[in-house]
């Protein structure tokens, strides 16, 4: 009479072959949120802490690069892309097309967190552009001392950049909707500051990481509210 097999064994009795992942087990797990752990995954939300800091600067009067999924909205006014399909969405609108300066009350900055990838680049851009109009921004990207926006856009424009020490646990699809970091990012990360306060960023970003001096002019603040 022919022996039952049990779940746990192989043809023949023995211990299933190693290696060999069950379907939806971890290594299933890993490919599916592998681009998660890289600059690839475009939606790494800002932890609540660098919100925090940043409002040591002034107030949050603009995200122009709000999800139109989230829930909870920091920035007084808040750019969900062309098309809001979400109930949660801020205001419908183009964040690289909009502009800045507009939608900003006395005192309050623009918080920029773009998507990663290939469309930081524009960002960049965007900000120096935002800076010359007279708009405080705050920009956070990954570092990557080897791309042209960089050079051309954060170090000849900013008033003064932060080469953030460690990584930022930033949030992803896994945060539960209370501040909970989903991962830590494995790109390192920097902030670039555009506006007249740089000696406020350098007390404020000082112990947080390397922060260097921009070339970017520094508008007197008086001039800044002339103008």
């Amino acid at each position: 009479m022919a022996r039952r097999r049990g779940r746990g064994t192989a043809p023949g009795g023995g211990a299933p072959p190693r290696g060999r992942a069950r379907r939806g087990g971890r290594a299933g797990s890993a490919r599916r949120n592998g681009a998660l752990f890289t600059s690839a995954y475009p939606a790494w939300r800002t932890p609540p802490f660098f919100l925090d800091l940043v409002r040591r600067l002034g107030p949050i009067g603009l995200d122009p690069c709000a999800s139109r999924w989230q829930r909870n909205h920091f920035a007084r006014v808040n750019l969900t892309g062309p098309r809001s399909e979400s109930p949660a969405a801020g205001v419908p609108g183009d964040g690289l097309k909009a502009r800045w300066g507009e939608l900003l009350w006395p005192g309050e900055l623009v918080f920029v967190n773009p998507p990663y990838g290939q469309a930081v680049g524009p960002w960049a851009e965007k900000c120096a552009a935002a800076a010359s109009s007279r708009a405080p921004v705050v920009l956070l990207i990954a570092s990557r001392t080897d791309t042209v926006y960089l050079h051309a856009s954060i170090a000849r424009k900013a008033a003064a950049v932060c080469f953030w020490k460690g990584r930022i646990r930033f949030l992803g699809p896994g945060d539960d909707g209370r501040g909970r970091p989903a991962t830590g990012a494995t790109f390192p990360s920097l902030v670039a500051y555009y506006g007249p306060y740089r000696e406020r960023f350098l007390e404020v970003f000082g112990d947080r990481g390397w922060v260097v001096p921009g070339e970017g002019l520094v508008v007197p603040v008086a001039e800044r509210l002339r103008a």
